[in-house]
């Protein structure tokens, strides 16, 4: 006997093949079709993939009936495995308008969205602008580096909560904060990232030092943690540091063509107090004259915005 009735037009995912027919999911229900009816649409083949290069992304979803997991390598819809209704899962990235892909026991696979309850999970990302207040930190040519490290990190928070990720900054106009606010108030609210935004400089003025370099968190027994002591030298935030920090410096070197000056470990109170991963970044030399020129113009900022911004993104991805 039927159990329904198929739409002409529409695609219907193909469980399996048995003889003459095909097997295909129809809501939470089987069933068997005429292949001489029907027309096989093959999909995007898809290669050389597994478990090392799968990448979460922020997608959880729900099961609102037993759910195949579909295979296309073949060019069809091959099912190789089953999500049981109401178990939650966390989707790889959406696929067109109608599918998740998932990491399946290791496997790519891929299941019917609107079979799911989707569910967008907002990362928390804190951003500290450097100094603050009667804290001007580095000063050189009539500029002061609190001032550059605010204007791009507001240009970052612009980027990110445009692309629907939650930002809090440390600061947001000219005020001073001791260090441990700073950390502190990122462990408070519990934030996925922690990005501190500085100016370098080289102690004189018109020096010919240049670039930019970036700084994860490495233990130093001469700098004991004091608000961070469980967590300022867990192997996976120090890990995860080097790698948002990695990923973020690249990403600026590759937009800006500045000098790269490497990453590199130290003790910053900054990124040593605060739970999650952290970086700190020194933007370029405030000391040397061509490079100031660049730091306080608006359209280099853009691009050291645009550079932090996809590169927080770009890690968001691994974690």
């Amino acid at each position: 006997m039927p159990v329904g009735y198929l739409t002409k037009g529409q695609v219907y995912p193909r469980v399996s093949d048995f003889g003459d027919w095909h097997k295909i999911q129809l809501s939470n229900k089987y069933g068997y079709i005429w292949k001489a009816a029907t027309a096989v649409v093959s999909n995007p083949y898809i290669a050389n993939e597994n478990r090392s290069s799968v990448k979460f992304g922020n997608i959880l979803f729900k099961a609102l009936q037993n759910l195949s997991v579909y295979d296309t390598s073949s060019g069809s819809l091959i099912s190789f495995g089953e999500i049981n209704m109401n178990q939650t899962y966390r989707a790889i990235s959406e696929y067109g308008s109608d599918w998740l892909k998932i990491d399946f026991s290791g496997r790519i696979g891929y299941v019917y969205k609107p079979a799911t309850e989707v569910t967008y999970i907002s990362k928390t990302i804190f951003l500290d602008p450097g100094h603050g207040g009667h804290d001007s930190g580095a000063a050189d040519g009539g500029y002061l580096e609190k001032n550059i490290n605010l204007s791009v990190a507001k240009k970052v928070k612009s980027i990110l909560t445009g692309r629907g990720y939650t930002v809090i900054m440390s600061r947001e106009d000219d005020t001073y904060l001791d260090l441990y606010e700073r950390a502190g108030k990122a462990n408070q609210l519990n934030a996925d990232i922690f990005v501190s935004i500085h100016t370098n400089s080289a102690g004189k003025s018109s020096s010919p030092v240049n670039g930019i370099e970036s700084y994860y968190y490495e233990y130093d027994p001469e700098y004991p943690s004091k608000i961070n002591v469980d967590m300022h030298n867990n192997p996976e935030r120090v890990s995860r540091s080097i790698t948002l920090t990695k990923i973020i410096q690249e990403k600026l070197i590759s937009y800006t063509g500045a000098t790269n000056r490497g990453v590199d470990g130290a003790s910053f109170a900054v990124i040593r107090e605060s739970k999650m991963p952290a970086t700190l970044i020194e933007l370029g030399f405030i000391t040397n004259n061509n490079e100031r020129q660049k730091l306080v113009s608006n359209s280099y900022q853009d691009t050291l915005a645009r550079a932090i911004a996809d590169g927080i993104v770009e890690y968001l991805k691994h974690y």
